[in-house]
């Protein structure tokens, strides 16, 4: 199976059965981290933080690297519960980086409590197997196929060359306007930023580059301020309802 498409389901909201586990894994800036569940691959760029659902309950064997460092690379076993939301920080425990458990609760509890909207009609699943279709993937999709990894990483580098940070976002948004990336590739860029004013900046100017918008909805989880989520939940719902113009 295509690892995108392993990916792109990686990060997909469960559907209201809350049949799944959600899991959310963050890591300090300087480890941006892959991550595998029983060998299925979590996210395909290294990221610093990614939430998704995972249809296996039980003991799960996580795998944790990080493209960076190797030699900090670990395994860990899991105990994950069916409808429970889970949120780990990659961390030092005893002297060696573990997967340290944050919080946990109640899914389908969680999501009622919080008045979160339910996903579009028509953007997840109905069944709780990880494989997917080309269908279902044309359904979320906006602009085709990402960029290749090389020049994704390219224009990483030129970012972290740039001192201020206005320039970064100047290379970012030049990046974008020719180029189509995923909600994780959009995300890890925007957490080059460090104001969240020049990151509403950049999604808006993605708009009509993300291949996947379906999953547009996690980018709130990066935002701090609550007057800023709320924007940008707006401006993801739009961005949804106008793939193309990204209005």
């Amino acid at each position: 199976m295509n690892i995108r498409l392993l990916f792109f389901v990686s990060i997909i909201f469960p559907s209201l059965a809350y049949s799944q586990s959600r899991v959310t894994v963050k890591s300090a800036d300087s480890l941006a981290f892959l991550i595998k569940l029983n060998d299925s691959e979590i996210n395909q760029w290294p990221c610093l933080v990614t939430s998704f659902d995972f249809p296996v309950s039980g003991k799960i064997n996580a795998d944790v690297s990080f493209p960076v460092n190797p030699e900090r690379n670990f395994s860990q076993i899991l105990n994950l519960k069916k409808n429970y939301s889970y949120f780990f920080e990659v961390e030092k425990s005893k002297g060696i980086l573990k997967l340290v458990l944050k919080s946990e609760s109640l899914l389908q509890r969680e999501m009622e409590a919080s008045g979160v909207p339910q996903p579009l009609e028509g953007s997840i699943a109905e069944s709780n197997d990880v494989q997917t279709t080309d269908s279902t993937l044309s359904i979320s999709s906006a602009c085709g196929q990402p960029v290749s990894e090389a020049q994704y990483q390219q224009m990483l580098n030129d970012v972290k060359e740039s001192y201020f940070e206005s320039r970064k976002l100047e290379s970012m948004k030049l990046f974008l306007a020719s180029n189509c990336v995923s909600v994780e590739q959009l995300r890890f860029m925007l957490s080059r930023l460090s104001m969240e004013d020049n990151k509403i900046t950049l999604l808006r100017d993605s708009g009509g580059h993300v291949s996947d918008i379906v999953n547009l909805r996690k980018i709130e989880e990066d935002f701090f301020l609550q007057k800023n989520k709320a924007l940008v939940y707006e401006i993801t719902r739009s961005m949804q309802a106008h793939p193309a113009a990204g209005e």
